[in-house]
Parts: C-alpha cells; structure tokens; sequence
C-alpha cells in the first residue's frame, strides 16, 4: 500500500495486475470493489459512500507510509528483554550458589 499515493493509482494497479493467475480479467466494478476492500482492511478509507473514479485521485494513501509496518517487533523487543533478564537473573543465582 505503501508504494500508492492516491487510490486511483491502487485502483490501476488493481486493474492490471489482478488476479495474479489472470491478470487484467476483473470488470471495472470488480476493480474497484478489491480496491475498496483492500482499503478498508488496511484503515485506509471508511468505506462511507461509494469509491470510483471520481473520488479515487482525492483519496490519499501517504498515512500508509506513516503506518509501522510490524507493531508485532515491539512485542517481540519486550519479549527477548525479559528472557534476558530471566537468562541473567538464573545464571546469577546459580553462581552465587556455586560460591557458598
């Protein structure tokens, strides 16, 4: 989504592009329902009102270059900072029991 700067650029490469099997094989109208799925699953547009050629250049999809891309790394940060913690804290004990 990224790469897009508008909907109608989305849209065309929709167009061309889709299904990868068949490329260029949807009507319009399926054009621009798989653009406008797309964009509602991704939290681009609300899907209030319809999506076509005539609102698709107005739509701006630059928030989707803002968007984290991976909110699972954060997680993933935490989780390896408290095993360490834990990896430390065991070697730590059982080397204090080692000197008694």
């Amino acid at each position: 989504m990224a790469r897009f700067s508008s909907a109608a650029q989305l849209h065309a490469y929709v167009q061309t592009a889709m299904p990868y099997w068949q490329p260029g094989i949807l009507s319009e109208e399926e054009g621009w329902q798989v653009t406008a799925f797309l964009l509602r699953e991704n939290d681009l547009w609300s899907g209030g009102g319809e999506l076509g050629p005539e609102n698709a250049s107005d739509l701006d999809l630059s928030a989707a270059r803002r968007r984290i891309r991976w909110p699972g790394v954060f997680a993933l940060a935490v989780t390896a900072l408290l095993l360490s913690s834990l990896v430390v804290f065991l070697w730590r004990r059982r080397f204090m029991d080692e000197r008694e």
